[in-house]
């Protein structure tokens, strides 16, 4: 059964993996794409527009719900219930970081990372700030 997860990034990615990639369907674990001789995963490795500031994220009209984020900074206080603040630079932001989205990853809130992951707008709340929902977290300067 495909997530909502999977669903999400093909969404994001479906138009640049069409127009440029090998015609696999899109995956968010290329379990559809074949691997290299030295057995990693193939996929696509270009420019996808992303929004890269707390700003940003935050100056977004509701109506860009699910649009891609990579930001980079600090997860610096526990909210409870997978969420989490996080702040870079420019402001700070709630994000959603699931057990399975830490991958091993233990940090401390002078650990600068990068997230990538959507926007979710709460709609439905009044008067809420979006948050992110993350799909991945790394060190910063680690490739992903």
């Amino acid at each position: 059964m495909i997530s909502l997860r999977s669903l999400f990034f093909c969404s994001l990615f479906a138009f640049p993996l069409v127009a440029f990639g090998d015609g696999h369907s899109c995956d968010h674990h290329h379990h559809h794409n074949k691997k290299d001789n030295g057995g990693n995963w193939g996929g696509f490795s270009g420019p996808h527009i992303t929004l890269n500031s707390v700003k940003e994220v935050l100056e977004t009209p509701a109506s860009s719900d699910g649009r891609a984020v990579q930001l980079t900074g600090f997860v610096s206080e526990a909210l409870g219930r997978r969420l989490y603040t996080f702040h870079d630079e420019t402001g700070s932001i709630a994000v959603q970081i699931s057990r399975s989205d830490w991958g091993g990853l233990r940090i401390s809130p002078e650990t600068r990372v990068t997230l990538v992951g959507a926007i979710r707008s709460r709609r439905r709340e009044v008067n809420a700030s979006p948050r992110v929902d993350v799909a991945s977290l790394r060190l910063a300067g680690q490739e992903a």
